[in-house]
């Protein structure tokens, strides 16, 4: 065999490598993606039996959040941490 024969070879093999690589990326792009829906639909999931549970619907908890009853994010206190409504500025 040539050493172009050889070179030839390697580079038709070096090409299925690729092709092959190509193909499983594609598969476990199309793998993660179904995984993120399935994580969503799941979220969605949690909230809905959570509503079901208490017996809301989703327009009770938007009265509550504008009523303030509900805290969100903004109000967020640790769990190790009381909420006394003091801060930690000792220049007072």
């Amino acid at each position: 065999m040539t050493k172009l024969e050889t070179l030839e070879k390697q580079r038709t093999k070096a090409q299925e490598r690729r092709e092959d690589f190509l193909a499983k990326a594609k598969k476990e792009e199309e793998k993660l993606k179904e995984l993120e829906v399935q994580i969503i639909l799941a979220k969605h999931e949690e909230r809905s039996d959570y509503l079901a549970k208490h017996h809301l619907t989703w327009a009770d908890i938007e009265k509550a959040l504008a009523e303030g009853r509900l805290k969100g994010d903004t109000k967020h206190v640790p769990f190790n941490q009381p909420d006394t409504g003091h801060d930690n500025n000792l220049q007072e």
